[in-house]
């Protein structure tokens, strides 16, 4: 419990209590924590709406907030990572590039109409 509090002060400290549409100012802006990269991300497989009809050919969100939910990912696992020691055994700051630590965290996060991030569940996860 004492975690989540701890990620909830450290969230809302960012963006006037919620993060809004487009990007959130953490880490100076660097997305995965590695000095001044930008925030980016590649799709592998676009959206099957509808079961036994083609995949959607163009993301389900617009860049800009695809961008917003990458640096607050960052945000909340280097946040999680420097408040629970044992998450991870390196250091927190390449915690989200680490693709073979044992756990990763899973994240429910909601868009509200207005632009609105609002995050709902933040868990660890360890299974395949």
């Amino acid at each position: 419990m004492l975690i989540l509090l701890i990620i909830l002060l450290l969230l809302l400290a960012g963006g006037g209590g919620y993060w809004g549409y487009g990007r959130w100012g953490y880490g100076g802006g660097a997305g995965i924590g590695l000095g001044t990269e930008p925030t980016s991300f590649t799709i592998t497989r676009f959206a099957k709406p509808v079961a036994g009809e083609p995949a959607r050919t163009e993301p389900v969100l617009p860049k800009e907030q695809m961008l917003a939910l990458v640096d607050i990912a960052v945000a909340v696992e280097t946040s999680y990572c420097a408040a629970k020691p044992d998450y991870y055994d390196g250091s927190c700051r390449f915690v989200v590039v680490d693709n073979e630590k044992p756990t990763s965290l899973d994240m429910e996060l909601k868009i509200l109409q207005n632009g609105q991030f609002v995050c709902k569940q933040v868990r660890e996860f360890g299974g395949k």
